[in-house]
């Protein structure tokens, strides 16, 4: 299960970071950032037409609307029934601030406080992604041996401990250093992957609950998004503050909380 969600992962950060990040700092110098923005709509049309023509639905038998309304109220009441199931969403959350609330903040950081030019700062982004497909596959090979749960602690959390406050602290020290920040860029990607496991931990925490267990998880992952919108309204420099000390110690926090009651997770 490590292994299948570390290269579903990989595909999803190949399209979402590495080739748009890479795309929009060539792009934009030529055409502009409304005419990159525009452009998007042709990756839109191509890939809503691979996904009708390329995936097959299976056919599934239809649910009346007291079955449907009770898998939705399953998936507030298993946070109740277990309760580590809840814990895994909020490691789930912290986890999916740190790819998408993350650079809201960081992206000005880096052009107009450190004096990164925009195609630096996109290739640094673009260059973090790649290391984190790279290390989406690598560590979800490593949770099938090492175990689910030390992956997320000490590849997840303990990485992007030290990752994350070097991103402020390597430029304060070196300048606007290209190079420098890249390398902080490379171990906060791979940092990230370590989160991968967790689409494995959670139906496990549940094995009854599967899809209830799933439901929270896909709930913690967008809840941070949402909230992207809001931390852009209320400033970088706050946000930047705040974020770099108080954002993985939560993770070794909840560790013991989300380790499954059966071994060999």
């Amino acid at each position: 299960m490590g292994k299948a969600m570390g290269w579903y992962w990989a595909f999803f950060v190949l399209g979402l970071g590495v080739i748009s990040s890479y795309y929009a700092g060539a792009v934009i110098p030529l055409f502009g950032e409304f005419a990159t923005l525009a452009s998007s709509l042709v990756f839109i049309v191509v890939g809503g037409t691979m996904m009708f023509v390329l995936v097959k639905a299976r056919r599934q038998q239809p649910t009346d609307l007291a079955t449907s309304m009770r898998s939705v109220l399953g998936a507030f009441t298993i946070v109740v029934e277990r309760p580590k199931v809840g814990t895994g969403g909020i490691v789930r959350v912290i986890n999916t601030l740190g790819f998408y609330a993350f650079v809201v903040f960081l992206s000005t950081f880096m052009i107009h406080d450190v004096g990164l030019s925009t195609p630096e700062w996109q290739t640094v982004w673009g260059t973090l992604t790649l290391s984190n497909i790279v290390a989406n596959v690598v560590l979800g090979y490593v949770s099938d041996k090492i175990g689910r749960i030390r992956t997320v602690a000490w590849f997840g959390g303990l990485l992007c401990a030290v990752s994350t406050p070097a991103f402020y602290y390597v430029p304060k020290l070196l300048g606007p250093n290209f190079w420098a920040i890249l390398v902080v860029g490379i171990v906060y990607g791979a940092a990230l992957a370590g989160f991968v496991p967790l689409n494995a931990v959670m139906p496990a925490l549940a094995p009854h609950r599967v899809g209830s267990a799933l439901a929270i998880l896909n709930l913690a992952r967008g809840e941070p998004v949402h909230g992207t919108c809001g931390s852009r309204a209320r400033g970088a420099d706050r946000n930047r503050r705040n974020a770099l000390g108080h954002r993985r110690p939560l993770c070794h926090q909840h560790r013991a909380d989300l380790r499954p009651a059966h071994p060999g997770h």
